[in-house]
């Protein structure tokens, strides 16, 4: 078992590499690493919370036409089956408190799993600037102050840029335990600490580009940053710290 747990690892790992060696080239900077893809993830929990849902409005819906068609037959088995109604009773209530307790299980699951994600975006995207403005300091054959650039986080967000990845991990790992516990056949990958890590440095805007694609406001300042970075890159840092402190506070 730990023999074939470890080869999947590797074969992972591979296909990362690969992947992430590969949107170096300009022309498939569209692709995203499956580590960093969160997508599947949510659309199959919508569809889950959808099914749920939909329930939640059917039952009612059933009962009420079954009563009002089946109206003497059932007041018949109140009359002469009593506890035979009260069994069908029991098990249709139980069945609907479950499918709202479901419901409402995937709900905090989602908006879980949305929320540390979101807040995996802004890392990512820190890492991306970081490795952007190092990249062109390198073709200018210039020094990059990381150490100024990762007090600017601290300043901003009142922790290190170490406890923020910390708290991501954490964050992770604990709305992929939340989805766990719902019993769903979600195929998910786990951006364990180890792979992040190990990748972090090669994390390019492209990247980040597209895994923000559905907030507007972030990908709309990261597009200005692609195009102008020696200009945008201060105030972006800033406006993402500020975000990423706000939906800290806002968690706490």
């Amino acid at each position: 078992m730990h023999q074939k747990n470890r080869m999947v690892s590797i074969f992972l790992l591979c296909i990362i590499h690969t992947n992430l060696s590969e949107s170096q080239q300009p022309h498939k900077n569209n692709v995203i690493p499956p580590v960093y893809n969160y997508s599947p993830v949510v659309t199959t929990l919508k569809l889950q919370q959808s099914l749920f849902a939909s329930k939640l409005i059917i039952i009612p819906i059933i009962l009420s036409i079954a009563l009002c068609a089946q109206k003497r037959n059932i007041f018949q088995m109140i009359t002469h089956y009593p506890f035979t109604f009260l069994a069908l009773s029991f098990f249709t209530c139980n069945y609907f408190i479950d499918t709202i307790c479901k419901y409402q299980q995937i709900n905090q699951a989602l908006n879980f799993f949305i929320f540390s994600q979101n807040i995996n975006c802004y890392i990512l995207s820190i890492m991306a600037i970081k490795n952007t403005m190092k990249h062109i300091h390198e073709i200018d054959q210039t020094l990059f102050d990381e150490d100024e650039f990762f007090y600017t986080i601290k300043q901003n967000t009142g922790h290190s840029f170490h406890e923020l990845e910390i708290f991501t991990f954490e964050l992770i790992n604990s709305s992929l335990h939340s989805i766990n516990n719902l019993c769903l056949d979600i195929n998910k990958i786990d951006m364990g600490e180890k792979i992040y890590l190990l990748f972090k440095d090669k994390i390019s805007i492209e990247h980040v580009l597209l895994l923000s694609k559905n907030n507007q406001e972030l990908h709309a300042d990261l597009l200005q940053f692609s195009n102008n970075p020696h200009q945008e890159y201060k105030q972006l840092t800033t406006k993402i710290c500020t975000l990423l402190k706000r939906h800290i506070n806002s968690f706490i």
